[in-house]
């Protein structure tokens, strides 16, 4: 007798058994007719359980989590490419042209700077480039050539905005684009003149927009995968991939802050030797060479920030090994700094969009103060502190911004928001590194430019109805009524009529997934 008045005999057992059975056996079959749908021109039956959990997974845009040397790959690339618009274009190709100037008249070294230093600053805001009745610095020049880049890569991000989406054709975009930016580094110095760079340099400037398109375009993929529902509770889902997604971006800015620290202490060095044109040059070389090492993320993987001039002190004079120490300053400090902020972030409980306006007001606050303290005499640690706080405040604006714009955009829309991205970044950094380059020596001009444009992004974010929650529900990575009983997967509900509609579709469609 079994608890609640109810009996059990063996005749009912076996009964239950049999009709088990039965209804087994006509899920099984069941079964079988709907993988049939799907896979039509399959036998085996666990080929067709494969080919028909890829197409699910298609269809509700579930992502394949990336394995543990994958996600290295990508910091790698990080390591790799990120000092092409921190370091070699502002940097290195600026010092080169200015050693190609021959006929530069030398003023009287101010008190405190070493002739070597005074000669090279010199060198880089001399106007020695004439076109017609025009003349232009190093520094304008170069800032010439990156906004000849980003007009050449212009239709280039809207051709591959697509394929980068859709088709096979994403490692050859990646990669082709890697190896061509790289190659176009290695025969800088072959010729001395100056008409040479802007070819170079716009070259480089659009293929770094591509493959800054893609590896975004890749990060959005990978927390997908990483973040996948599973829960239907809007709650839980968006905390997981904010975690997620914050996580990974500020680990690779920090990675990428480490390779420009690299190239930036290599540059130094070079910098000592007499020749400084084939010094500099051979730097050129080496960026190349490390840049195309990154290709191996890419045509590995089958998944279809930073300082804007050299003289950033303006008047103030300093010893260049203290330039050595702003620059590895500015590159490993967010090593620390970043990392920092996710264990942070999480215990606030704050998203991407509150991280980009911390880093608004953090930059915001720094440029207002060295534009209020411009004529004081700033002493070392004051300058290290700055460049300290102000890397910090790139790298959030970079990890963050990165995250906010992947959170909004639709699943398998990730490489067309991409390169979008990647070209108004580029327009960023081009827009600054011209503003200072137009006044050089006068670094409150910079200061007020920086606070300004600070200020201005602040006020987007918060008066432009951007949200992070809500993008991420529009877009689709999060449900937005928690209280759905439908499946955590997106496109297919728990019951029977939702899931046989997902057949029904399967097998009008059966043509585009054989």
């Amino acid at each position: 007798m079994a608890a609640g008045g109810n009996s059990s005999t063996p005749d009912d057992v076996d009964q239950d058994s049999h009709a088990a059975d039965h209804h087994a056996n006509i899920a099984i079959q069941t079964d079988d007719k709907e993988l049939a749908m799907v896979t039509p021109d399959i036998h085996n039956v666990s080929v067709k359980i494969k080919r028909a959990n890829v197409f699910y997974n298609d269809f509700a845009g579930i992502e394949e989590q990336p394995s543990n040397g994958e996600i290295i790959l990508w910091y790698i690339y990080s390591l790799c490419s990120t000092f092409v618009h921190t370091v070699l274009v502002p940097i290195i190709f600026p010092l080169i042209i200015s050693q190609i100037v021959t006929d530069i008249t030398l003023t009287a070294p101010e008190e405190g700077c070493s002739p070597k230093s005074w000669e090279l600053y010199q060198r880089l805001i001399h106007r020695s480039i004439t076109v017609s009745s025009s003349s232009f610095t190093p520094l304008e020049w170069t800032a010439i050539s990156w906004a000849t880049g980003i007009f050449l890569a212009t239709p280039i991000l809207g051709l591959i905005s697509r394929p980068l989406d859709h088709g096979r054709s994403h490692n050859l975009i990646f990669g082709g684009a890697t190896v061509i930016g790289a190659l176009f580094c290695l025969p800088s110095g072959a010729f001395k003149v100056k008409w040479i760079f802007p070819p170079y340099i716009a070259v480089i400037v659009a293929a770094s927009m591509v493959t800054n398109a893609s590896h975004t375009r890749h990060f959005g993929v990978m927390v997908r995968g990483l973040a996948r529902p599973t829960t239907f509770e809007s709650h839980r889902q968006f905390p997981q991939r904010r975690s997620v997604g914050s996580w990974l971006s500020l680990h690779a800015t920090a990675v990428g802050c480490l390779g420009g620290g690299i190239i930036s202490a290599f540059t130094y060095r070079m910098l000592h030797h007499k020749e400084k044109f084939l010094s500099l040059w051979v730097v050129s070389i080496f960026s190349g060479l490390k840049w195309i090492v990154g290709s191996a993320h890419a045509f590995s993987v089958n998944r279809g920030g930073s300082p804007r001039m050299l003289y950033v002190l303006g008047q103030l004079c300093v010893k260049p090994v203290f330039m050595l120490l702003l620059w590895l300053t500015y590159f490993i400090f967010p090593l620390f700094s970043l990392p920092l902020l996710h264990p942070l972030q999480q215990f606030v409980k704050t998203d991407a969009l509150r991280m980009q306006l911390l880093g608004f007001f953090i930059s915001a606050t720094t440029s207002g103060l060295g534009f209020y303290y411009r004529h004081a005499n700033w002493r070392h640690p004051h300058i290290l502190t700055m460049v300290a706080v102000q890397s910090t405040a790139t790298g959030i604006l970079h990890a963050f911004g990165r995250v906010l714009l992947l959170d909004c955009t639709p699943p398998g829309k990730e490489g067309a928001f991409s390169v979008w991205f990647a070209w108004a970044r580029a327009l960023g950094a081009c827009g600054g590194f011209a503003v200072a380059s137009v006044f050089p020596g006068t670094v409150n001009k910079s200061f007020a430019f920086t606070f300004a444009t600070s200020l201005a992004g602040a006020l987007v974010l918060i008066f432009g109805n951007i949200s992070n929650y809500g993008g991420a529900v529009a877009a689709g990575h999060v449900m937005q009524d928690s209280s759905e009983k439908g499946s955590p997967v997106r496109g297919l509900d728990r019951d029977s009529d939702q899931y046989g509609s997902v057949v029904l579709e399967a097998k009008l469609n059966d043509r585009n997934i054989c």
